[in-house]
């Protein structure tokens, strides 16, 4: 897992698998999830760090799933 942060964007990506990118699917306002070509997730974009504090604030925990399932899948304890 490896993080990265913008901060002229004040963007946060935090990178869980190498792959390329063949679908972005919205988890909530201001949250994306990368997905390659078998759903597997590929990273997570928060467009600003308030947005991954809210997060945070919400659900308590970031779950990673192998597959993708929709944005539910994100949402479902690990």
């Amino acid at each position: 897992m490896r993080f990265e942060f913008d901060s002229e964007a004040d963007a946060l990506y935090i990178r869980v698998n190498e792959g390329r990118v063949e679908r972005t699917i919205e988890l909530e306002e201001g949250v994306y999830a990368d997905l390659d070509a078998e759903d597997r997730p590929l990273g997570l974009e928060f467009i600003a760090l308030a947005a991954f504090d809210g997060w945070m604030k919400r659900h308590g925990t970031l779950n990673v799933p192998e597959r993708a399932e929709g944005r539910e899948s994100f949402l479902s304890p690990a």
